[in-house]
């Protein structure tokens, strides 16, 4: 049985990190983050899950994202073909620049700056203050994300709002539940379709987790591939 955790989490897991799908009719509902300042404030805890990324050899673009089966169920075909899935947190914000509730896919690099953040007697849990996450495009992996803290203040009325009646950690649950095998070939064989490649086998069957997956703390932040939510 799989030790591998997914869902609700804190800001103290264990990352490994040494450098210290939703319908499109629903996508507007993660933030993109923007060259330049991304001031948010955290709303909910952190929920983890699984990804690989698919990239046929010779590819010249950025690859495609598919969240990991094998946490939940008995195998999953990219990590039967040694791809290595990556941790990945979403997080509920409030996005400072339009005041509205977003949910943000963040990679291990804000993550642990997080988790130092909430480690921090000075700063502690990151709901307490609004954040910058800024980014600089023409920086190294290491330095592409800063996550700056700003001095803690309680949550306007309005704020408090949006956390009440928009902010769940149940639907981030929902969100981070592995996908079964036979999703995540259907999606394999219709970006390689879109290659003009032949389709891959067929899945195992889902009938219970087994194994768990290896997981590549690298740093991914493009877009992620899901199997749609129904709310």
């Amino acid at each position: 049985m799989s030790n591998q955790k997914f869902g609700t989490t804190t800001w103290d897991e264990e990352t490994g990190n040494k450098r210290g799908q939703q319908g499109d009719k629903k996508r507007d509902v993660f933030m993109r983050l923007g060259d330049g300042s991304n001031p948010v404030r955290v709303i909910t805890k952190p929920h983890l899950y699984l990804s690989h990324k698919y990239k046929e050899e010779g590819d010249a673009g950025y690859g495609d994202k598919i969240m990991c089966s094998a946490p939940l169920h008995k195998s999953c075909p990219l990590c039967d073909r040694k791809d290595r899935a990556k941790k990945r947190w979403f997080v509920g914000v409030i996005d400072r620049k339009t005041n509205t509730y977003k949910i943000l896919d963040i990679s291990v690099t804000i993550y642990d700056q997080l988790k130092t953040l909430n480690r921090s007697e000075k700063w502690g849990d990151p709901s307490r203050y609004d954040i910058d996450i800024v980014v600089n495009k023409s920086a190294p992996a290491a330095s592409y994300y800063s996550v700056v803290p700003d001095p803690p203040t309680p949550l306007s009325k309005e704020d408090l709002e949006i956390k009440t009646k928009q902010a769940s950690d149940e639907d981030l649950d929902k969100r981070c539940t592995p996908p079964a095998p036979e999703w995540v070939l259907s999606k394999l064989n219709m970006l390689r379709e879109k290659r003009g490649l032949a389709p891959f086998g067929t899945a195992e069957p889902t009938n219970g987790s087994t194994k768990a997956p290896v997981v590549d703390m690298s740093n991914d932040d493009d877009d992620v591939s899901f199997p749609v939510v129904n709310n």
